[in-house]
């Protein structure tokens, strides 16, 4: 994954009300944590951040006022659900060179030729905790579902995993399956088209904001 630069100034005053005043002056609050570092209270360009994240990046080099810099990992954002706008970010701080362990969401794709046959499809686990070194941080781990028959289970020692990625997730674990639907007869459905599964999104994360 590629790592994304960003200008950041340390933010003095603490509080909801000098955040607010932050994103009315167009800046958007942020913590800075991990590693055994200074807890940072931090002031991003709103506007430009945004675009960054719209083009799903999580890696970042943070470009700080004095000329130093850090590598961080964006570990949560904080949206205003009624105006669908962001109001704060959590940043871990990350080393380029180490593994970190990381949950990436899981993508489903495709059309299980078991819902032809009266079946529903499920997926129960949405997020993968992994190990990787950040550069070879997937956005997402896809998995087609074209071949799931009825009564077929997808574990996460089935999932292939991207190059360098290794699942922490217990192999067991059941990532999805197709199932008879409640009531359902599987003769009886075998003539009717099952609907496309839903493509899972990603999860919202709630990070802490420094009050």
């Amino acid at each position: 994954m590629e790592v994304a630069n960003i200008n950041v100034s340390v933010r003095e005053q603490r509080g909801r009300n000098r955040m607010r005043v932050v994103r009315m002056e167009g800046g958007l609050p942020a913590v800075l944590y991990g590693r055994g570092g200074e807890n940072l209270s931090l002031t991003l360009p709103g506007h430009e951040f945004e675009k960054l994240v719209l083009s799903h990046h999580k890696l970042f080099e943070l470009h700080f006022t004095d000329g130093q810099r850090e590598e961080a990992y964006l570990h949560a954002m904080q949206w205003d659900a009624i105006r669908d706008e962001l109001v704060h970010v959590d940043f871990r701080r990350i080393d380029l060179k180490e593994k970190m362990q990381v949950q990436v969401e899981l993508r489903f794709v495709g059309n299980p030729k078991g819902l032809s046959k009266n079946g529903v499809f499920d997926a129960p686990l949405k997020m993968l905790d992994v190990e990787c070194l950040p550069a070879d941080l997937p956005e997402s781990i896809r998995l087609n579902t074209n071949d799931l028959d009825l009564g077929d289970h997808v574990y996460v020692k089935d999932l292939t995993m991207p190059k360098g990625v290794t699942a922490l997730t217990d192999p067991e674990a059941i990532v999805c399956l197709v199932k008879l639907a409640a009531g359902g007869d599987a003769e009886a459905g075998e003539a009717e088209e099952g609907a496309e599964p839903e493509v899972i999104g990603k999860g919202g994360d709630s990070g802490d904001s420094d009050d």
